[in-house]
């Protein structure tokens, strides 16, 4: 018996160590603090205080994680292809920063989408940042906006085109931690394996 325990107590331990690591892969960090908002302003002071106000198409949404651990605030990059401006520099495509998950305040931008945005400054200054305590919304609620701001400023000419995903298996960290598991396991059937053949 206490060889059997010998024998299988590194195997279970292995296992138990890894359940323990993919765990600590897939639990996000907890959030700093929750988002709590002010009322929006009305659009023209809103216009007033942003870096930048458009309306656009989401051309591509990318998520910027740690590779141990992940947190509501990891930032979010979001490209928009731009039809109107009401502030700001002018280009077709813009991109700005957002928190990943609304505990932070960020806004859950879906690919495909069109909307109203209210840019900001970010906390490094280089950066456009867009909070859901803003006044962006969906180009369909947005009404108020364009009423108060008139039509904007419209972009000549076409727009570049969105931007086109390499075919693949995007690699997050669930992924990560379930290809190290699948890996693990092999590898640990391969050595029983060969190990008793080899008695």
């Amino acid at each position: 018996m206490g060889a059997a325990i010998s024998t299988i107590s590194p195997f279970a331990a292995g296992i138990f160590f890894l359940a323990a690591f993919s765990a600590g892969f897939l639990l996000p960090a907890a959030s700093a603090r929750a988002c709590s908002c002010a009322m929006p302003k009305p659009p023209q002071e809103s216009l007033q205080e942003a870096v930048a106000v458009f309306s656009g198409r989401v051309a591509s949404v990318k998520t910027e994680t740690s590779l141990f651990s992940s947190s509501s605030l990891d930032p979010v990059w979001v490209t928009f292809e731009v039809d109107r401006w009401w502030k700001g520099p002018g280009s077709n495509r813009v991109t700005v920063k957002t928190a990943r998950e609304g505990a932070s305040c960020g806004y859950g931008f879906v690919e495909g989408r069109e909307y109203f945005v209210y840019a900001y400054a970010s906390s490094e200054g280089s950066d456009l940042r867009v909070s859901s305590c803003s006044r962006t919304n969906p180009m369909e609620l947005a009404r108020d906006d364009i009423a108060a701001l008139g039509e904007g400023k419209a972009l000549p000419g076409e727009h570049a085109p969105a931007p086109v995903a390499a075919p693949g298996f995007p690699l997050t960290t669930g992924t990560t931690a379930a290809l190290l598991a699948a890996a693990f396991f092999a590898g640990a059937v391969a050595y029983w394996f060969f190990r008793d053949r080899s008695r």
